[in-house]
């Protein structure tokens, strides 16, 4: 989410220090989604004890893993998509990529707020 509005924020001002901090947080969130669909993978698998289908709100847990799994695809892509092309993203492949990273941030919050619904029951 912070990688887009860097991006954003480096296209509206004219700021490119701002796309190098969005380069480096699109890093990040790349390398930290691995453990966190890793560890949700291990959850929803009844690693660590918990019986998802004695839950009431576990029918949010199905789209919760798919919607994480998309989301990551679609981050890992856009950030290997920055790595290739680095400063040579510009015009109109610029705003796609801008395009694809909002895809990815809206995903993370609808995202987060099922998980929030399989954790919680809100």
């Amino acid at each position: 989410m912070v990688a887009f509005l860097f991006d954003l924020g480096a296209t509206l001002f004219k700021k490119d220090s701002w796309r190098t901090v969005s380069f480096w947080c699109l890093i990040v969130a790349s390398l930290a989604a691995i453990p966190a669909v890793l560890s949700g993978l291990a959850g929803g698998n009844g690693w660590f004890g918990v019986e998802w289908a004695n839950k009431e709100y576990s029918t949010k847990m199905p789209a919760h893993r798919q919607y994480a799994l998309i989301t990551t695809a679609i981050l890992h892509i856009v950030t290997l998509w920055r790595i290739i092309r680095s400063e040579k993203l510009q015009g109109a492949e610029w705003f796609v990529y801008l395009f694809f990273l909002l895809v990815a941030t809206v995903l993370v919050g609808y995202t987060g707020w099922l998980g929030g619904y399989v954790g919680h029951g809100y």
